[in-house]
């Protein structure tokens, strides 16, 4: 597989990302199989403390509508996984039940609306912010989009990020 390597050192593809080194997107000819894409995210999620008592049936709705939909990214350093984006067009009821106390969307909210958000960003290794400069600089290029993000107190916020490309440094 080729890889096109990015100004930023990111490589973004519906593949692999790897630990150590800078994440690099990779677009490939075709998307890879889902159960491939499944494996690497598992393992990702494995290196995550918040994700170790996740039930496989969790990853019914948390992980495979956005495989199933094309609306990921998996980055990789070399030849590992190091981190996994997926973001959801939600319609404004999902987008309520999100930010709710007990967020979780059905299948069918992922591509339910015109509201862009960043569903998830797993990076156990440490290459979130590059991996999120590499998602605005290409997939959701132009594009606003909220996220979560937790603060130092411990409580979960939303953060809008207007559209255009990222400013942060790689």
């Amino acid at each position: 597989m080729s890889e096109k390597t990015t100004k930023n050192g990111v490589a973004t593809d519906a593949n692999p990302a790897g630990h150590g080194a800078q994440p690099q997107s990779a677009t490939p000819p075709r998307n890879p199989a889902p159960d491939a894409v499944l494996g690497q995210v598992v393992w990702l999620m494995m290196n995550m403390p918040q994700y170790r008592h996740v039930f496989l049936a969790d990853l019914e709705w948390m992980v495979l509508p956005p495989i199933l939909l094309s609306q990921y990214r998996l980055f990789r350093a070399g030849d590992h996984v190091v981190a996994f984006a997926a973001w959801a067009y939600l319609s404004e009821d999902a987008e309520a039940r999100l930010q709710g106390p007990n967020p979780r969307l059905a299948p069918s909210d992922w591509k339910s609306g015109d509201r862009l958000w960043l569903i998830d960003l797993h990076a156990p290794f440490g290459q979130q912010e590059l991996a999120l400069k590499e998602l605005r600089d290409t997939a959701l290029k132009g594009k606003a989009f909220k996220m979560h993000r937790w603060t130092q107190q411990g409580r979960q916020v939303v953060e809008i990020l207007p559209e255009g490309p990222s400013h942060a440094s790689a």
